[in-house]
């Protein structure tokens, strides 16, 4: 191999090495004609009889073409990026990795409601009490009175589709989250049909007197 040769691809895969390198980087000298730098002229190097406060000003870059473990390729990252990582890292519960806006309908010490786009995402913990029990099986009746609804037990990591809410034993249902709350430290329900139509969507069925009815025994749906 000619040594004027051997110099060419010596070259070239020095090219290539510092383009697919992790630390590789570019450094130009600042114009203060060319470069968005002139908001600090007075602090550069310049021509109006001002002493600048800094000498020459360098840019530094990554290559065109770097690698995806490049040093500086979250240099311009999310400021919120950390806060949103340790919120994602320290969600539990069998919606943990739900995405998107939703809202906290209700919610007591071992028993939440939330509306997510339209479907409604039921959290039920260990420890939940008789009393919690009742109330979220009177607002499945209430539920499956007036709407066409399908129910999904989320137990770990496995989703079991239950069918028709109307057609299911809530008996049966009851049962399934104790044997859940027994394995788990949380169970999951999730009630899917038409988005937001039926009695879990309305303000009305988790509000006091709904509960207080429900405590007493007195409604359509106890």
């Amino acid at each position: 191999m000619q040594p004027a040769y051997q110099e060419i691809v010596r070259v070239r895969n020095d090219w290539l090495r510092g383009f697919r390198s992790k630390t590789a980087a570019f450094a130009e000298v600042a114009s203060r004609y060319s470069d968005p730098v002139q908001a600090h002229r007075q602090l550069l190097q310049t021509d109006n009889n001002v002493t600048p406060v800094m000498g020459a000003v360098h840019l530094v870059r990554a290559p065109l073409d770097f690698h995806q473990k490049h040093f500086m390729m979250d240099v311009e990252g999310d400021a919120n990026e950390g806060r949103r990582r340790i919120i994602d890292k320290g969600r539990r519960g069998p919606f943990a990795k739900s995405k998107g806006r939703s809202t906290v309908m209700d919610s007591s010490a071992h028993v939440k409601y939330r509306n997510r786009r339209g479907i409604m995402e039921i959290t039920v913990r260990r420890g939940a009490t008789a009393y919690e029990l009742q109330l979220l099986l009177t607002k499945l009746r209430s539920h499956r009175f007036g709407t066409e609804a399908y129910i999904t037990l989320i137990k770990g990591k496995k989703r079991y589709r239950l069918g028709k809410l109307r057609q299911y034993s809530l008996d049966k249902l009851e049962q399934l989250v104790h044997e859940c709350l027994h394995s788990y430290s949380s169970c999951g329900l999730e009630i899917t049909g038409i988005a937001g139509d039926g009695a879990l969507f309305k303000p009305g069925s988790h509000s006091a007197v709904f509960k207080n009815r429900s405590n007493r025994g007195v409604g359509l749906f106890r």
